[in-house]
């Protein structure tokens, strides 16, 4: 059930407002929720390239937190994610 700070943790929404990504920060991490089906009955962002984009972004803020990375050379040696 949505709570009262659902407008706080939403991080993308759809056209009529429906939350489409929350995130939440909790302890030293950060807990993201896609809120779409797995397959492309509802919505098909999980088959758009947006997706893959946003995968990305959530990935290179888990590995630096959100800060800029220090050592270009550790960065260079980062790989995409794979699947």
């Amino acid at each position: 059930e949505p709570t009262p700070d659902i407008v706080e943790r939403t991080w993308a929404t759809l056209a009529d407002g429906t939350p489409l990504v929350t995130g939440l920060k909790k302890d030293k991490g950060t807990l993201v929720l896609f809120h779409v089906t797995p397959e492309a009955t509802w919505s098909n962002l999980p088959i758009s390239g947006s997706f893959v984009e946003m995968l990305r972004r959530i990935v290179q803020l888990s590995r630096n937190q959100g800060a800029a990375v220090a050592n270009a050379e550790a960065a260079a040696a980062s790989l995409a994610p794979y699947r």
